[in-house]
């Protein structure tokens, strides 16, 4: 017999032991595919609006887009909330057009 033919019969004919343990691989891996999905199923607006809470605690002070000065005096004229929504929903707005030029 030829090493090709050895090697079918080899995978044909296994042991209960190997058998069992190629089934258990195989639930493991099923399972971690499974999960993989599972993560990957997060919409991207969620993604989105988690990264930029952060970015803009980390980015506050040199980001403040309502600010303005005016004789001399910092005015915040913005309240934060309002500045993370606009950041938010520009990401989402350039994210939708990058993924609609991609289809």
């Amino acid at each position: 017999m030829g090493s090709n033919m050895t090697s079918f019969l080899n995978d044909i004919f296994v042991s209960d032991d190997e058998l069992q343990k190629k089934y258990d691989d195989l639930l493991t891996e099923n399972k971690n595919l499974r999960k993989k999905i599972s993560e990957s199923k997060v919409p991207y607006d969620e993604k989105i609006d988690k990264f930029v809470e952060k970015w803009y605690e980390e980015n506050k002070d040199s980001i403040n887009i309502g600010e303005v000065n005016i004789a001399g005096m910092n005015i915040d004229l913005m309240p934060n909330e309002l500045e993370k929504s606009i950041y938010k929903k520009s990401i989402k707005i350039l994210f939708a057009f990058m993924h609609s030029t991609v289809e």
